[in-house]
């Protein structure tokens, strides 16, 4: 069994030079997508490519704008990277700012021990899990306005009767004034999720075999609308490979349990942008969190986000007590 670890990652390059030092064990490589607005170069002189280590070749590198189809097309990337045939085991997608909470030994004999699984959170749509059940993801479409972080519209089209709020039509006016007809064409079109489909939904982090992976790189070849519809969808890192999984678990007779991610979507980070308060999650950790760390069930093997420039105790703490 194989693991490959599939790296998306945007800033700190010692950071991730340290995930991957703590990472690396018998059986594994390591295939890293740098953020394209990321200087490459300060990763490269950081981390030196070699057997293990792979990183996506300039031509497929993508900028990846907040909650839009960049966190897809970048695993995509990393995925092409993957020698299913030669190397079958796991794909394990992970940020940049994760860090593993078990030994290297621990998690080789988990994921050998349940070698008949896939691990993902993944829920039916709609689900009260998500904001108005998870219908905004499905029927609504997510327009960025600029490059800039959260500055987008969530919007449905003309022909759905939710579109005509106040709300609504001060955004459509917000697209006149910013000089975005070509919105104005998109939302004259209804949006429909793919027939062929049920549609769910989950965690973005996951951890799934490489004999699902080529069913469902197979599936996207079959479908290729099936990328371009998500090219709308809000935060399609959380939807796009959830609902392609259930189509093949009984042809496959694979178990799914749950991610082995941990993350804390309690507490915010609290930050000022002028006279504003912004509130950003899932939250950085810090040594406060320790306890909550230790503590996490048997099948948590790793957790996020941590942030070399938050603090840097956290993981040392994490090295000494837990890894060691």
């Amino acid at each position: 069994m194989h693991l490959h670890y599939l790296l998306i990652a945007h800033k700190n390059p010692e950071q991730l030079k340290r995930l991957i030092e703590r990472l690396k064990y018998k059986n594994c490589s390591f295939y890293i997508h740098i953020d394209k607005n990321a200087n490459i170069q300060e990763f490269k002189r950081s981390i030196l490519e070699n057997d293990q280590i792979t990183f996506v070749p300039e031509v497929d590198r993508i900028e990846s704008k907040w909650c839009d189809i960049g966190t897809v097309n970048a695993t995509l990337a990393l995925l092409k990277q993957v020698d299913f045939e030669k190397k079958p085991g796991y794909c394990i997608l992970m940020s940049g700012q994760d860090y593993p909470v078990k030994s290297n030994e621990y998690i080789y004999n988990y994921f050998l021990k349940h070698k008949d699984s896939e691990f993902i959170n993944i829920f039916s749509l709609p689900n009260p899990i998500w904001l108005n059940n998870g219908l905004l993801r499905l029927a609504f479409y997510k327009i960025d306005l600029s490059s800039k972080k959260g500055d987008l519209l969530v919007i449905p089209s003309i022909y759905n009767k939710e579109f005509y709020t106040i709300k609504n039509i001060v955004k459509t006016i917000i697209c006149i004034v910013r000089g975005r007809i070509d919105i104005l064409q998109k939302i004259s079109k209804k949006r429909t999720y793919p027939s062929y489909l049920e549609a769910h939904g989950g965690d973005t982090w996951w951890t799934l075999s490489t004999e699902t992976l080529s069913k469902i790189l197979d599936f996207k070849k079959i479908h290729p609308d099936y990328l371009l519809y998500h090219t709308d969808t809000f935060c399609p890192d959380e939807t796009m490979f959830h609902s392609i999984i259930p189509l093949y678990q009984n042809e496959l007779k694979r178990r799914i349990l749950p991610s082995t991610t941990y993350s804390n979507w309690t507490n915010p980070d609290v930050y000022k942008v002028g006279m504003f308060s912004k509130y950003q999650l899932p939250r950085s950790m810090n040594m406060d969190d320790f306890e909550t760390i230790q503590s996490l069930p048997e099948h948590i093997l790793f957790a996020r986000k941590f942030d070399f420039d938050i603090d840097i105790q956290i993981l040392d703490k994490i090295d000494e007590t837990l890894l060691n």
